[in-house]
C-alpha cells in the first residue's frame, strides 16, 4: 500500500506568543492545503520550544488514524501552534522506526512496551489509544465450522492454524487466549500485517484469526461473504467470551522514546491537548461526517480510494467509537496493573506481569497528559 504522509499546516501561536511564526517570521494564516505544507521551524513561546512531530501508524484502521486524523483535518493541532505529520508505515514497522529515531510517536500494544524496555530502550506510554478489549472478533473462513463447538471438535481432530501478525503482538496474545479458553493447541502462524491475516483466513490458509470490528479489510471480507464471525467479544454474556478473559483494560497506547519526548515536551503536550479536543469531535459527530473530514487528507484518501472503501471507513469509524481513546486517554496505575494481569493469562512465553520493566512507574508517563489537561 502506498506510503503517504500529511502535514498539519502551522499557525502562529495564539495570544501568548510573540511575533515568532512559521517559516520566515511573518504572520500567516493556514492555507488549507495540508498535503503541500513544509515543515516549520521551531516556534518559541516563553521558555518552551515547539517543533513539528512525526507520528506513524500501522494501517488506515480508524482505531489508529481516527483521532489524530481529525486533529489534523480540523486544524486543531495547527490552532495549538503544532505541526503534525502522519504517516502509515505498515504493520510491524512503526515501532521499529520510532525506536530508531525516525519518528516521534506511534501506537503499540501494551504488551510490547515491557519487551522494548527489556531491550534497553527507555520508552514512555503517554495516551491510552484503545481499550475495552477492543471488542475483538474471532473470524473463520465462510466454509468452515460456524459454531465454537463445531470448530473445537474439528480442531481437536485435524489441528488448526491461528493467523497472527508478529510474535508477541496483540493478535498473537489473542491466539494464546483463544487456545487457552477452548483447550486447543492451534498453531500460531505469522502472516505479516493485519490485512495479510484477513486474506489468509479468507483464503483458507488459516482456520481462525482475530480482528477489531473497525478493521476495513475484515469488514470487506465479511460483506463479500468470505468470512464469518466465530466469536464476537462484544457479546459480553456469551460464556465463551467470558472464558477468553479479555477484560476492559487499555490495549494500545501512544508511545515514543522517553528522552525524545522529554526533549520535545512542549510539542508533546500540545499533541495530547489536540487529541483531547479531537476525541470529543470523534465521539460527537456522525461516522459519515467523520469519514468526509478524514478524506480531506491525502494519507486517508490513499487508503480508501473507492466508494466501497469509503463505506468500509464509515463502518469502521462507527465500530471503533466505544474503544478509541480509552478512558479519554488517561492511563491509571490500577488499570495498567489490570492490563498486565490480563495479558499474563494469554500464555505468552517469558511474559511476567510483575517484571519491573513493565511497571507503571517505569513505562507510563502521564505528565504530558496532566500538563495538557491543565492547559485546557
Amino acid at each position: 500500500m502506498k506510503r503517504m504522509m500529511i502535514h498539519a499546516a502551522a499557525l502562529c501561536l495564539v495570544a501568548v506568543a510573540t511575533t515568532a511564526c512559521a517559516g520566515d517570521g511573518t504572520t500567516s494564516e493556514p492555507t488549507g492545503d495540508e498535503t503541500t505544507s513544509t515543515p516549520t521551524e521551531a516556534v518559541t513561546t516563553e521558555s518552551e520550544e515547539v517543533v513539528p512531530l512525526k507520528v506513524l501508524v500501522s494501517s488506515g484502521n480508524p482505531q489508529y488514524i481516527g483521532t489524530v486524523g481529525v486533529g489534523i483535518a480540523e486544524g486543531i493541532f495547527s490552532d495549538l501552534g503544532l505541526e503534525v505529520e502522519l504517516e502509515i508505515a505498515g504493520s510491524g514497522q512503526e515501532t521499529n522506526l520510532v525506536i530508531a529515531g525516525s519518528a516521534d510517536l506511534t501506537i503499540t500494544g501494551t504488551a510490547d512496551l515491557g519487551s522494548i524496555e527489556g531491550q534497553g530502550k527507555d520508552v514512555s506510554a503517554i495516551w491510552a489509544a484503545g481499550g475495552g478489549g477492543l471488542g475483538v472478533i474471532f473470524l473463520a473462513p465462510i466454509d468452515g465450522p460456524s459454531t465454537v463447538d463445531d470448530f473445537t471438535a474439528k480442531a481437536e481432530q485435524d489441528g488448526c492454524r491461528f493467523a497472527t501478525t508478529s510474535p508477541g503482538s496483540t493478535t498473537w496474545q489473542y491466539g494464546n487466549a483463544f487456545n487457552s479458553a477452548l483447550g486447543l493447541e492451534c498453531e500460531l502462524v505469522e502472516f505479516g500485517g493485519s490485512s495479510e491475516v484477513i486474506s489468509a483466513i479468507a483464503a483458507g490458509r488459516a482456520d481462525v484469526g482475530v480482528s477489531t470490528p473497525s478493521n476495513t479489510a475484515a469488514n470487506a471480507a465479511l460483506d463479500e461473504g468470505q468470512l464469518q464471525i466465530l466469536i464476537d467479544t462484544r457479546e459480553v454474556d456469551d460464556p465463551t467470551v467470558e472464558a477468553l478473559g479479555i477484560s476492559a483494560t487499555v490495549d494500545r497506547v501512544w508511545m515514543g522514546l522517553a528522552d525524545n519526548l522529554e526533549a520535545k515536551k512542549a510539542s508533546v503536550r500540545r499533541f495530547i491537548e489536540g487529541l483531547m479536543l479531537a476525541g470529543e469531535i470523534y465521539q460527537e459527530r456522525a461516522p459519515e461526517e467523520l469519514a468526509d473530514l478524514l478524506l480531506t487528507l491525502e494519507v486517508v484518501q490513499a487508503e480508501y480510494p473507492t466508494p466501497e472503501d469509503v463505506e468500509d471507513l464509515v463502518q469502521g469509524i462507527e465500530s471503533s467509537k466505544p474503544y478509541v481513546d480509552w478512558n479519554d486517554g488517561q492511563i491509571t496505575p490500577e488499570e495498567w496493573d489490570q492490563t498486565l494481569e490480563t495479558i499474563g493469562t494469554f500464555g505468552l512465553e517469558e511474559f511476567d506481569p510483575t517484571d519491573p520493566a513493565r511497571a507503571y512507574d517505569r513505562v507510563v508517563d502521564m505528565s504530558f497528559y496532566e500538563a495538557a489537561a491543565a492547559a485546557g
